[in-house]
């Protein structure tokens, strides 16, 4: 079977942008909840990667990758949550636990701006939190009833934490788990594989090394592996599609082109 090529991808990945600005276009309004929000936001930023994805593989030589690769990883980051979230039945409590996760790393990055500023500039630098705009932005989070749900108890001394990416497959092998439950992780489960693999490219190593001096059978094969990865891509708009009208904003998805068929039988 002859080699998928880069431009190859880069259409698709332009093709399915359009499908997720044509999903985003139909939800208008207010948003009915916070879980409906993140939601939104998860898929507002489906198209600007893809569409990066797309003029990064024209752009660059087929040994010079690893960007359009480190923004896979940004999708199935998305994807993989998005499995774990259907895989619950949209339990609000998974949302939940994203956002409070967030609402920590914020803080931390307040918390060592801060530390920065006073352990070097006598917490005087502009641009740095001093102590009194950290601790605002420790009361405005503290003293909204509205991110109780955020914290693991009253106290509010600590956020609740979500699931890590990198531990998806002891998260989809789950016993109880029902018929239906067990044919979508096992249809998925390979996703965690590719998004280890394209993590090697986030984080250098010698393995990252080795990765991007790899010869040019082994860019072809990388290239071929992108369509699987843009495969959960659309099945992430499926997904947020399903989720976005479980949380309250109608759409539908519309595949007019057959995406979903072609992206597996490209041939």
């Amino acid at each position: 079977m002859p080699h998928i090529t880069k431009e190859q991808v880069a259409d698709w990945a332009d093709e399915l942008a359009d499908i997720a600005i044509s999903l985003k276009t139909q939800l208008t309004g207010a948003f009915p909840s916070d879980h409906a929000r993140f939601l939104f936001g998860m898929l507002d930023r489906q198209p600007v990667i893809l569409k990066d994805i797309a003029r990064l593989l024209r752009a660059n030589h087929i040994r010079n990758l690893s960007s359009s690769f480190i923004l896979f990883r940004c999708l199935l980051d998305d994807f993989v949550f998005l499995v774990r979230y259907t895989l619950y039945n949209f339990d609000p409590e998974i949302i939940d636990r994203q956002i409070a996760s967030s609402l920590h790393e914020e803080r931390w990055l307040y918390e060592q701006s801060r530390n920065i500023n006073n352990a070097f500039f006598n917490g005087e630098e502009d641009g740095l939190a001093t102590d009194a705009y950290y601790q605002s932005k420790v009361d405005e989070i503290n003293n909204d009833c509205d991110y109780d749900k955020y914290f693991t108890d009253t106290t509010k001394s600590q956020f609740k934490s979500a699931p890590k990416t990198g531990n998806f497959f002891e998260q989809i092998t789950n016993p109880d788990f029902n018929e239906y439950q067990k044919q979508v992780a096992m249809a998925n489960a390979h996703s965690i594989s590719l998004w280890q693999l394209y993590s090697k490219y986030v984080h250098y190593s010698m393995f990252t090394f080795r990765l991007i001096g790899a010869g040019i059978d082994a860019k072809r094969i990388e290239v071929d592996q992108l369509q699987e990865a843009l495969s959960y891509s659309f099945k992430s708009l499926v997904m947020l599609s399903t989720a976005l009208n479980h949380a309250g904003m109608p759409n539908v998805l519309r595949d007019e082109s057959d995406f979903a068929r072609r992206i597996h039988s490209p041939q």
